[in-house]
């Protein structure tokens, strides 16, 4: 992984989900560390023409929350 890492979280199946510091994508990686893939989590923004910066991710109850700088969440299912 290229970026500096920003936040990290385990899903209830062992599963480690990575957030880089302003990237636009979460990776996944399985129990025994192999890349299992990423998801897009938001695109460019505009006028910045760079990824919403994000700080934290969370993960409670089969959904994952990413928290921005902007004060927004965004929620998404795990399943």
């Amino acid at each position: 992984m290229p970026g500096e890492i920003c936040s990290l979280a385990i899903d209830s199946k062992g599963d480690l989900w990575v957030l880089e510091k302003d990237a636009p994508a979460v990776t996944v990686f399985d129990r025994n560390g192999e890349n299992k893939g990423f998801f897009v989590y938001n695109s460019y923004d505009e006028e910045w023409d760079r990824p919403v910066p994000c700080l934290q991710l969370f993960i409670c109850l089969d959904r994952i929350y990413i928290l921005d700088s902007w004060e927004g969440i965004f929620v998404y299912s795990l399943e």
